[in-house]
């Protein structure tokens, strides 16, 4: 309100009651009072006066001590205010600096911050990013249990950006024991199971990791990049179990071995029933158990479904009953008779069942499809066992190329 506003009320106030004071005094009159044994006589006229002067001097007292109470406060929150954009300032520059690379300035800029509680947990995180940075990894450590201990709510906040910054600076094994009982705590975290699959990635955990992979919903990976990292586990387990188990293969007892790997390949999602790549994979895994058997049964029932160069090479590898693969490839040749690695495979089948013409034949037909390093180096062998070294030679040549 306007002070000439205030002034005009004030004056409508005073006039009618300075009316009345003065009609009050011009008659005879007087005012009274008696307390205990004194008594107090005054003119009526002069009692009101003075008490409207009291209740004036009264009013502008309590006036004034709101207004000292209504500034002490908006002081107070000026001050607040102003200790909150300082942090905020400190808390944008700390950023603008971990974007620059200028660890030191950031890891100040964020100390700076830790004063105001609002921004005490950006402050924390940002300070263990930048002295992650520069290593100090015992640093980093602190500033995070100083934010579980000081912000309430921030110890999954907290724990997470420890795991995130241990796989950043290759603490593999203790981002895992980070990540552990973040787990078990929150199962469907999508970002506790981001991390605990990237640390599983890189320490070759494939096994874990493909127990986890259900888990990885599109909350956590896309579709396209579940399928990619499915691919991976599964190939690399393969691989990897196989090679294992052949280090202690019992050829007494290799059927456990067999087993083992066959579970897992059982156990391959239904995005991956017809990849070649896991396929091969398994097929290689049995092959390095001497499992060629089952191989050969896996390839047979497959291969029709799934056509596939590296796997019908990989039909041309198998021990065992050469007539009875011969009679199985020659069945594939009438649907797939432009298949240079078909044509190769029934050249090695027929060297093994000791048909060395009919290899040739074979060998020769791969080559007019498409030359392969393969197709010469197995020509070169048999026209070497043949006597034929001149020629021998050149294909072996060619298959060095």
């Amino acid at each position: 309100m306007r002070w000439y506003i205030k002034l005009l009320l004030l004056l409508m106030l005073a006039l009618p009651l300075g009316a009345a004071i003065t009609v009050v005094g011009s008659k005879p009159s007087y005012l009274l009072i008696g307390y205990d044994n004194s008594i107090l006589e005054t003119n009526l006229g002069f009692a009101l006066f003075v008490l409207v002067i009291v209740a004036a001097i009264t009013t502008s007292i309590l006036y004034l001590l709101f207004k000292t109470v209504f500034l002490s406060r908006k002081f107070i929150t000026w001050k607040r205010d102003r200790k909150l954009k300082y942090a905020d300032f400190q808390v944008k520059a700390g950023l603008l600096a971990l974007t620059e690379g200028k660890w030191q300035r950031a890891e100040q800029q964020f100390i700076s911050a830790l004063s105001n509680n609002e921004q005490q947990l950006m402050a924390y995180l940002g300070a263990a990013r930048a002295a992650n940075h520069l290593g100090r990894h015992s640093a980093r450590d602190k500033y995070l249990e100083n934010a579980k201990m000081h912000v309430d709510g921030s110890k999954l906040a907290a724990d997470i950006a420890r795991a995130e910054l241990q796989l950043e600076s290759g603490q593999l094994n203790e981002s895992l024991e980070t990540l552990s009982p973040l787990y078990s705590q929150s199962p469907s975290h999508p970002q506790v199971l981001k991390l605990l699959q990237q640390a599983y990635l890189k320490l070759s955990k494939w096994e874990e990791l493909r127990l986890l992979l259900p888990r990885l919903d599109k909350n956590v990976l896309s579709p396209k990049e579940l399928g990619e990292l499915a691919k991976t586990v599964y190939i690399n387990q393969l691989k990897t179990l196989a090679e294992q188990k052949k280090r202690s293969l019992d050829e007494q007892n290799k059927i456990p071995y067999v087993n083992d790997l066959t579970r897992v390949w059982e156990s391959r999602p239904k995005s991956l029933k017809q990849n070649p790549e896991v396929l091969k994979a398994f097929v290689e895994g049995l092959l390095l158990l001497g499992a060629d058997k089952q191989a050969e049964a896996v390839l047979s029932e497959t291969l029709p479904k799934c056509w596939n160069n590296d796997l019908v090479l990989l039909y041309g590898q198998l021990a065992g009953d050469s007539e009875k693969q011969l009679t199985q490839a020659r069945e594939w040749l009438k649907t797939h008779a432009d298949s240079e690695a078909l044509q190769l495979t029934l050249g090695r089948i027929c060297v093994r069942a000791g048909d060395k013409q009919e290899a040739k034949k074979y060998f020769e037909a791969s080559l007019a499809i498409h030359q392969t390093l393969d197709a010469y180096k197995e020509l070169g062998k048999l026209l070497s066992a043949q006597g034929e070294l001149e020629r021998s030679n050149e294909y072996l040549l060619l298959s060095t190329v």
